[in-house]
């Protein structure tokens, strides 16, 4: 009677114990809105834009762990808050890109730069917060 009393005793310390195996999820992963931007024209700030409240504010980036992205666009249309885009894309953290804009992520930021030249040289800068 002891031995069994011993070995449910045991069976049942086996079973109580768990090998939950947790994953980090990486710190980029999350939701971030756009909170403002400027542009950089041939070497010269150009104004900046805040969006915090507003309908552009609702512009956002979101990217999951497996580095697929999703970004919606919204703006203003005829006095009405309109989501005017929305696309998916892949991070790739080699290169620091997303759909070749360059991107770098800083605790609760994500800044996004994309250049243009042409007549003059444009650095857009966009900055998300998670």
């Amino acid at each position: 009677m002891k031995n069994l009393t011993f070995l449910l005793f045991f069976l049942l310390l086996l079973s109580s114990c768990s090998n939950d195996e947790s994953v980090d999820t990486p710190t980029y992963v999350g939701q971030y809105f756009l909170i403002k931007n400027y542009a950089v024209i041939d070497g010269v700030k150009g104004s900046e834009n805040i969006h915090e409240g507003s309908c552009s504010g609702k512009s956002f980036y979101s990217i999951n762990s497996d580095n697929n992205v999703s970004v919606e666009v919204w703006a203003a249309q005829s006095g009405k808050c309109s989501k005017v885009g929305a696309y998916t894309y892949t991070y790739d953290q080699n290169s620091q890109k997303i759909n070749g804009e360059n991107v770098k992520i800083e605790g609760n930021y994500l800044i996004i730069t994309n250049m243009s030249t042409g007549t003059h040289t444009i650095e857009n800068v966009y900055y998300y917060r998670k």
